[in-house]
């Protein structure tokens, strides 16, 4: 219930910063590629989250997750936003 909440949250955002970055008229292929990326992604996340709790156990497959979502927080801290 909580993911769906923040996937309810986060999504709109995400479709109108593709709307923003790209013209109108290659707005549904920009739309076809963050889906693919985001798709891709989370199938590479889901697989090496899967190999890290079967050969290391929960808490090193947690806390790996943990650490990404802590450098890619830091990461986005650091962009300068854009007038």
């Amino acid at each position: 219930m909580v993911y769906s909440v923040y996937t309810a949250a986060v999504e709109g955002s995400e479709k109108a910063l593709v709307a923003d970055l790209v013209p109108e008229s290659m707005r549904a292929t920009a739309y076809g590629w963050h889906a693919a990326v985001q798709g891709l992604g989370a199938l590479a996340a889901g697989i090496m989250f899967g190999l890290l709790w079967q050969y290391f156990g929960a808490p090193v497959a947690f806390m790996t997750g943990a650490t990404f979502a802590l450098i890619a927080s830091g990461l986005l801290a650091l962009q300068a936003p854009k007038p």
